[in-house]
């Protein structure tokens, strides 16, 4: 007997799992292999979060357990965008290890969440997470008024406009050396690929 007759490749098995990009795939979430620890972990996670109003989580493990996967599911199941009927499969598979399954889903379903990622090319965390809300907020069409450190600077610049001519010809002199360009660096977006 050929083993293609006994075993098939699920052509979602994937070896790694980038959460950014993935937790919103419906397809990968739905052939998922739930375990009654993964969904315990989630059950935990969701209760914490909606409940007792604690945020911050440490998830540890050692290379290929699915902590990456385990994320992905829960910020799917957490995303105020996604469609939970849409990995009913998943929902199907968890029943099987999982009683509280359905107790779960009712339960997110009154907490969604916007799911926002830290900007990966600042060196400040806090400013990685401000900037990962900004970016997100700008994607979502949700007006923000965060006073970061590029507003403020975006301010200052439009001030020497009115007010100071001088400084702000001296500016795009150095900032022409720099190749940098004024009109560009106002526009906000433009500070979160410097």
């Amino acid at each position: 007997m050929k083993i293609n007759k006994i075993l098939k490749l699920l052509k979602t098995f994937n070896y790694s799992i980038n959460i950014q990009r993935d937790y919103l795939d419906e397809e990968k979430i739905n052939f998922y292999m739930p375990t009654y620890k993964v969904i315990h972990l989630i059950n935990k996670y969701i209760d914490n979060i909606t409940k007792n109003g604690k945020k911050s989580f440490i998830l540890s493990g050692a290379y290929g357990t699915g902590k990456s996967f385990l994320i992905s599911l829960l910020l799917h199941l957490l995303n105020s965008e996604t469609n939970i009927r849409k990995i009913d499969t998943f929902i199907s598979k968890s029943r099987k290890v999982y009683s509280e399954t359905e107790t779960l889903i009712d339960e997110i379903k009154n907490q969604r969440q916007l799911v926002v990622f830290a900007e990966d090319n600042y060196n400040d965390f806090k400013q990685a997470i401000t900037m990962g809300i900004i970016k997100t907020a700008k994607l979502k069409n949700i007006s923000l008024n965060i006073p970061t450190v590029f507003r403020i600077i975006i301010e200052k610049i439009k001030n020497w406009e009115k007010n100071h001519i001088d400084l702000i010809k001296k500016a795009e002199i150095y900032l022409k050396k720099e190749n940098i360009n004024l009109k560009i660096l106002k526009k906000e977006e433009a500070f979160l690929y410097l």
